[in-house]
């Protein structure tokens, strides 16, 4: 499983927010599962056991809202409740393949259970990079609703770049002599190992420790370069809406730059705003062929029918581009609504509302397939049972 990561930050966005984006993508079809982590408190000699790794557990961890791969105990992406959000992709470096240790979307998880801001996330992660055997080469990117950095690792081998305005991510190592911290060591074993020149000039990262010969770093490349442009000609008019489309027109132009036809899997963008507003993940499930961007809440539990998975559309595929439309229209709508709302709401009114406001879009929807499903004589869907509490936000 791959993906490509964008974010947006400061003036580039409409409001001074934090968009985070990722697009995941596979050879094959994959189930990719929506789950929400509650925060728990461990005792002091709690352990969570990773591919044979036992690795002590925080006091305190924090509730996240992800996805990951069907079964798996890591995340792919996400956000936590202090408006953290991390995600990961492969890459290839230099080094021989580690077929043991942590999993990067394991990583992911980890660093979203303990982090507080973007700059903890950094120290929290490279400290396990350093510390644990890590299965793979990963690229992480991390954000707040402040700032944004990008680790690329390779084995015990870091770089960290800070993100300015727009990054763009994609499995491809890119940061060069631009970093702003590297693993201690790293300019010494890349010499050793004739990577890299002893004359005192500053290492290059990815020129040293990747290849950027091969096909896939090629492909990453050129698909780097496409989202970076679309990034640069959006800049400061960047919202929710403007995002998920840069996503979906990107995965359409790129399919060509893959030595496979890529299934999409699932597309999520994450709303992070230094206002005190809930963190809102606006997800479209692909791989149900949903290209509905849906509002989530970390916040606030997931309504039954997310664990239960939504229905897939059966109509023609006119009739789901109108429906599609038109739903959107009223849960992009229904989301800025409430997160003026929630500004005079207490936590526990708010947590009600946004569970509300998540069941009556996933009902909405079931409804709309329901309807398509039966013949013309089926009687109008019902008002959603969670209407009366949702009226509230309009009023």
């Amino acid at each position: 499983m791959g993906s490509d990561m964008v974010v947006a930050l400061g003036q580039a966005t409409v409001g001074q927010q934090t968009l985070l984006g990722i697009n995941l993508f596979a050879e094959e079809p994959e189930t990719v599962a929506l789950q929400r982590v509650d925060r728990r408190t461990y005792t002091p000699d709690e352990t969570v056991n990773l591919n044979g790794l036992k690795i002590p557990q925080v006091r305190q961890t924090y509730r996240i809202l992800g996805l990951n791969q069907a079964g798996q105990w890591g995340f792919q992406f996400g956000a936590n409740e202090c408006a953290v959000a991390v995600g990961a992709t492969p890459w290839r470096s230099r080094l021989a393949p580690v077929t043991e240790g942590i999993r990067g979307p394991d990583l992911v998880r980890l660093t979203l259970e303990r982090a507080g801001s973007a700059r903890q996330g950094v120290e929290v992660l490279k400290d396990f990079l350093e510390r644990y055997q890590v299965r793979g080469d990963q690229v992480f990117l991390i954000a707040d609703s402040r700032e944004s950095f990008v680790i690329e690792a390779a084995g015990p081998h870091w770089a960290l770049v800070e993100c300015h305005q727009t990054r763009a991510v994609t499995e491809v190592g890119l940061i060069r002599q631009d970093w702003r911290r590297v693993s201690p060591g790293l300019a010494e074993y890349a010499i050793q190992e004739g990577w890299w020149r002893s004359d005192g000039s500053k290492l290059d990262f990815a020129a040293a420790i990747g290849d950027l010969q091969t096909p896939e770093s090629t492909r990453g490349l050129r698909r780097w370069s496409k989202a970076t442009l679309a990034l640069a000609q959006q800049e400061s008019r960047i919202d929710p809406y403007v995002m998920r489309q840069m996503l979906l027109e990107h995965f359409n132009q790129c399919q060509g730059m893959m030595e496979y036809r890529p299934f999409l899997l699932g597309s999520m963008v994450m709303q992070l705003s230094s206002y005190g507003e809930p963190v809102v993940a606006w997800y479209a499930p692909m791989h149900r062929g949903i290209s509905l961007y849906f509002p989530l809440f970390v916040s606030a539990e997931l309504p039954s029918a997310w664990n239960e998975g939504l229905h897939r559309w059966r109509g023609k595929p006119e009739r789901l581009r109108e429906m599609i439309d038109r739903l959107q229209a009223q849960f992009d709508q229904d989301a800025e609504e409430f997160l003026q709302k929630s500004k005079h709401l207490g936590r526990e009114e708010s947590s009600a509302l946004t569970h509300a406001l998540m069941a009556s879009h996933a009902e909405h929807w079931e409804q709309e397939c329901q309807g398509r499903r039966k013949t013309m004589t089926m009687p109008r869907p019902k008002r959603p049972q969670y209407q009366e509490m949702l009226d509230f936000v309009a009023e």
